[in-house]
């Protein structure tokens, strides 16, 4: 009896780690789609981008967010990256990531602020750090 718990918990964890490789696999695979894209510092990023527009902290901040949640690194992001493109996620991996979340989180700040603002409007990395830098 004592055998058959302890396989079963051996079993348990060794599906579990391998659900959790696959999954780190699959969203290694989306920095890898990045990794020929030549990297770009932030200051550069910003004056190409940015500057005058909005300012440096939230820029930094709101662009580290979709790094962050997509697991891509934020010298490789562009302004013009889609969520539902570039970084969109393998099949199978679609709720691992911020493509609804990132949307989602803008809409809702908008509306505690008092904007209106839909989630679907929220389509790029450029929208994303425009929206949430204007209603943060």
């Amino acid at each position: 009896m004592e055998t058959n718990i302890i396989f079963l918990i051996v079993l348990a964890v060794g599906v579990a780690i391998l659900v959790w490789l696959r999954s780190w696999r699959q969203r290694r695979s989306l920095a890898d789609k990045f990794a020929p894209r030549p990297p770009m510092e932030f200051e550069t990023f910003y004056k190409r981008f940015y500057d005058g527009k909005i300012d440096r902290d939230k820029v930094r901040t709101h662009l580290n967010n979709v790094a962050e949640e997509f697991s891509v690194p934020a010298d490789k992001l562009l302004p013009t990256d889609r969520f539902d493109v570039e970084l969109k996620q393998p099949s199978g991996h679609e709720f691992d990531a911020g493509t609804g979340l990132l949307p989602m989180q803008v809409e809702l700040l908008a509306r505690a602020k008092g904007g209106m603002l839909k989630s679907e409007s929220i389509v790029n990395v450029d929208d994303y750090i425009t929206q949430m830098a204007r209603y943060s």
